[in-house]
């Protein structure tokens, strides 16, 4: 947020404080970036497997065992609720709501 708040101040300041607003603004940027890198892990609370690690049996939207296999055309998708987990250039395009590996109900809105 720092480092949104200093783009405008460059602008509607004087630029002798152009040196002192770059520091703030890379001191900011700095902090966003070492806090997305030393984010723990979640895991989960019952059979405490990353969260992130999405390769188990279960469905990540309604902890069914009835995973489809994967295929080089198909992505694997849910026989019971018809989720498909699909991946795409900006990660997975589908919602966590259930453990995958032990299937144990996380949390509703999805993380």
């Amino acid at each position: 947020m720092v480092f949104m708040l200093t783009i405008p101040a460059v602008f509607l300041l004087d630029k002798k404080y152009m040196p002192a607003l770059m520091i703030v603004a890379l001191i900011g940027w700095l902090t966003a970036l070492a806090a997305a890198f030393t984010a723990p892990s979640l895991q989960c609370p019952e059979c405490n497997e990353y969260i992130s690690r999405t390769n188990g049996d279960h469905c990540p939207a309604c902890g069914d065992q009835r995973l489809s296999e994967r295929s080089w055309l198909r992505a694997r998708a849910c026989s019971s609720c018809g989720q498909q987990l699909i991946y795409g250039k900006g990660g997975r395009r589908f919602k966590i709501r259930c453990c995958m590996h032990c299937g144990t109900h996380l949390d509703a809105r999805g993380l």
